[in-house]
């Protein structure tokens, strides 16, 4: 092999390298954008969606026992919110 070829080849292992660091740090921002979604998404909008299940469990309980205690009522409640949705 003469002094030409191995030239070419270091430049061909260079441009593999920096191929392989390119993609090693795309991989790495993209990690690290997906770690900061799933942040958001587990400080921010997941107590949010809790605390709109734990108000909507609250109501639909509050209904019942609505129901139970006074039927009329509970009719009229019902049919105030048909006829808004």
């Amino acid at each position: 092999m003469g002094l030409e070829a191995q030239v070419t080849m270091r430049g061909a292992d260079r441009l593999e390298t920096t191929g392989m660091m390119k993609a090693i740090g795309s991989l790495l921002v993209m990690g690290l954008l997906g770690m900061f979604v799933l942040s958001l998404l587990f400080s921010v909008f997941l107590p949010l969606l809790m605390l709109a299940v734990k108000f909507a469990v609250v109501l639909v309980v509050g209904y019942f026992i609505l129901r139970l205690v006074s039927p009329s009522d509970a009719e009229r409640i019902r049919d105030k919110f048909r006829k808004a949705s």
